[in-house]
């Protein structure tokens, strides 16, 4: 069965979606949007190299690291001290 509903576009459709995170070295950094673009494309830079050890990239760059709350922490967060 085919639909009955007409079949419309959206009114804006972006041209280009750019990625927020970057993994070199099994660690994951922020790049775009709230990154400067010069940081961006140093980390790019790196993670091109088939060689680049963690302990490679500088330390003005590991400021942009993702690092995830530990899992007790969050759950900590979410639940309520007062009865």
């Amino acid at each position: 069965m085919t639909s009955q509903l007409p079949n419309m576009k959206p009114d804006h459709i972006p041209q280009d979606v750019k990625p927020d995170i970057i993994s070199i070295d099994s660690h994951r950094f922020r790049i775009n949007y709230d990154v400067p673009p010069q940081i961006t494309d140093r980390l790019y830079d790196l993670f091109e190299r088939d060689d680049i050890k963690y302990e490679d990239i500088p330390d003005d760059l590991k400021a942009y690291e993702v690092h995830d709350q530990p899992k007790n922490e969050t759950e900590a967060a979410g639940s309520s001290s007062a009865r």
